[in-house]
């Protein structure tokens, strides 16, 4: 046996036993010969194959090479190993794709971007199929995935790299497309002229559709731009809670207890607002007051101009007769109404339409709310191992369900938790950081969502 025969033999075995992809690097390390050799003997090894219509052919993927089963025989192999049939992409899937392949790594809100839909589920889908992998993460707040192809993927498309994917049609040529098939629209030179000819008699009425035409776009352009406005929070609790609240360029630190108690109970924190404003304005007037107090001397003066115009004083300042009086009549309280009206039942109605209503809002809030970045710690201690045990146990038990729900409904960028019992710990330690947003889009779409499910509720209840 020659040493290329040799050469060839060890090639064949080494492909076989790997399964997997070999770069042409370590065949030729392994069997100490340059890589130009192994590169040629590697297609001598595919020619034999080729030749002999062999149920095995070689191929190259990314400057790997892989020995597979010829696609004719697919069938066959399926049923030996009974492996299923994978399931065909989605469209949504087939475009995710496309987007990683062509733009060879990006993010998962570039990808939403593109798409302008959530693409969580076709993304999960692509990984678990092996198409497309994490790549890494961003150096950038909440530290996005990166997601890139995989020598899977090149595989299954038959492509040695991401270099040998078609070229993405032109402009031009996507408008050349459109233009297929289309006759001309004038028979002849003379048709063509008359018709420019009125084209130009009607640029009159053209040019005010032009002019609706650019306020319209700048209406929408401004309507886009006040609806992509975002407010960022920042909520961090150790040993004390510190929040921020950043919109534009603009941070500000707030107390949260102030704005929870605003949420929780408007009424009260405006009255409190409205008593401090009213004090204010009273320290305002009392200090003119001491201001103007005039000197002795020149209290007499006074004393005549009141004579003079005593009458007057007196005249103004009759008390007016309490029959001339108009009663104001008393503002309607609406619960009361509906109780009057509608009875229980009405009330009933009532709740019922507001706990629908609250539930749709909070529904549509927490699924459009953007988180960066979440993390929790808790280490418990500072007890007994029975009672660090229990504690413990309750933590859990409301903590990761309460994790699921936030992983599954939200989008989470980076989550990061630490939930551990500590028996000789002290005390127990708690660490929460929160970096989220909420868009003025958002807003606007909880408040229509909710509006919409209220006002159905009333009329059906009406």
């Amino acid at each position: 046996m020659s040493n290329t025969d040799n050469v060839l033999s060890a090639l064949e075995a080494m492909l076989f036993a790997a399964g997997d992809p070999v770069e042409s690097s370590k065949l030729a390390e392994v069997l100490e010969i340059d890589i130009e050799t192994v590169t040629k003997m590697l297609g001598h090894l595919s020619a034999m194959y080729d030749e002999r219509e062999s149920g095995l052919m070689l191929i190259k993927v990314d400057n790997k090479y892989q020995l597979c089963t010829r696609e004719e025989h697919s069938e066959s192999v399926r049923k030996l190993l009974e492996i299923k049939k994978n399931t065909p992409l989605s469209n949504a899937a087939f475009e995710v794709l496309a987007i990683v392949a062509y733009n060879k790594t990006v993010t998962r809100s570039f990808i939403e971007q593109v798409r302008g839909v959530d693409c969580s589920g076709p993304i999960s889908s692509l990984v678990q199929k092996g198409l497309i992998e994490e790549k890494g993460r961003l150096d950038l707040p909440g530290r996005p995935l990166i997601y890139g192809t995989t020598d899977r993927f090149l595989r299954c498309f038959s492509l040695n790299s991401l270099e040998d994917l078609p070229d993405l049609p032109k402009t031009e040529e996507i408008e050349n497309l459109g233009n297929e098939g289309q006759t001309s629209l004038f028979d002849d030179e003379k048709e063509a002229t008359l018709l420019n000819t009125e084209v130009l008699e009607g640029e009159g009425d053209d040019e005010y559709m032009k002019v609706f035409l650019i306020v319209l776009a700048v209406i929408v352009l401004i309507t886009a731009l006040i609806l992509a406005i975002s407010a960022e929070f920042t909520i961090i609790f150790d040993n004390g809670w510190s929040t921020k609240i950043r919109v534009l360029f603009i941070e500000k630190d707030i107390q949260l207890s102030k704005l929870l108690s605003f949420i929780i109970a408007p009424d009260k924190a405006g009255k409190e607002a409205a008593e401090k404003s009213k004090k204010k304005k009273k320290d305002k007037e009392a200090s003119p007051v001491e201001e103007a107090e005039q000197p002795a001397d020149e209290q007499p003066v006074i004393e005549e101009t009141v004579e003079e115009t005593s009458e007057e004083t007196v005249t103004k300042e009759l008390p007016v007769p309490k029959e001339a009086k108009k009663e104001k009549p008393a503002k309607p309280n609406p619960i009361q109404k509906i109780l009057n009206e509608d009875g229980v039942v009405g009330i009933l109605l009532l709740v019922s339409n507001l706990i629908q209503t609250a539930n749709s809002a909070i529904t549509t809030l927490i699924k459009g709310l953007h988180i960066y970045s979440l993390y929790v710690k808790m280490i418990i201690g500072g007890g007994d191992a029975a009672s660090i045990g229990d504690k413990y146990g309750s933590i859990c038990s409301w903590y990761f369900p309460l994790k699921g729900l936030i992983m599954n409904q939200m989008k989470v960028d980076n989550y990061d938790d630490l939930i551990i019992p500590d028996f000789i710990a002290p005390r127990s330690e708690y660490e929460f950081q929160f970096i989220g947003s909420i868009s003025v889009g958002l807003l606007v779409k909880v408040g229509l969502k909710a509006g919409k499910v209220f006002l159905v509720n009333f009329i059906k209840n009406r």
